[in-house]
């Protein structure tokens, strides 16, 4: 590890070692370490005996996740719904008008231990905007940010969240309903801190794709 990837390492650790602090986010662009970190969080945890739970905003991902060595991970779609107990409801569109019946995918009870840490991959990649699908279905209430704060239970068991993402890939609707910065996250009554990452590791293979987003996010972040 980098310097800079001991220090957060080490923000994680203390994080962990405080229950009562709810969210953790770890920013970095692309090629700074995230999934390095998410890697060493997850030994962190084995030796405190918590269980982590790794999960990821679609299943491609998880896939890659398992490639680099996270094996059990899933999607948290996977996780938090159940696609077999679809129900076919009416409802109102925000004109307050009844859209025809249609299958919504409800959220399933949460088994996971009460003192289990999530931890996030891509987060930058979830957000909180009404999504349904191209046949009107949807998860949940369709917001999956707020699925998630209510599945966790966050605020009422010692369950923790980390949340890994890139500050500078384009938001997935507005900044402050994504689960990644702290506005949502106080919003939702949690005690939000942020730590970044800013050393881009180099790979000769795709130097000048790197070079072009480092150059990017720069400007992004002045």
């Amino acid at each position: 590890l980098t310097e800079r990837q001991r220090e957060v390492l080490g923000a994680i650790v203390r994080f962990l070692e405080t229950p009562e602090r709810k969210s953790l986010s770890v920013l970095g662009m692309t090629h700074t370490g995230k999934t390095t970190l998410l890697s060493e969080a997850l030994r962190e945890l084995g030796r405190t005996g918590r269980q982590a739970i790794v999960l990821t905003p679609n299943t491609r991902i998880a896939r890659r996740l398992a490639t680099q060595g996270v094996l059990a991970c899933s999607s948290i779609y996977t996780h938090m719904y159940d696609r077999g107990s679809a129900k076919a409801e009416q409802r109102a569109d925000n004109g307050e008008k009844q859209k025809p019946k249609s299958k919504v995918f409800p959220l399933r009870a949460c088994l996971d231990p009460e003192d289990c840490v999530y931890l996030i991959d891509e987060a930058h990649l979830i957000g909180n905007e009404f999504f349904e699908l191209d046949d009107g279905s949807q998860y949940g209430s369709g917001r999956l940010a707020d699925d998630f704060i209510l599945f966790t239970s966050l605020q009422s068991s010692t369950r923790q969240v980390v949340f890994f993402g890139d500050p500078c890939q384009l938001p997935r609707g507005r900044r402050d309903s994504m689960p990644l910065f702290g506005d949502f996250q106080r919003t939702c009554g949690l005690t939000a801190t942020e730590v970044s990452l800013s050393e881009m590791f180099e790979d000769a293979s795709r130097a000048i794709p790197l070079t072009n987003a480092r150059r990017l996010a720069e400007a992004i972040l002045s």
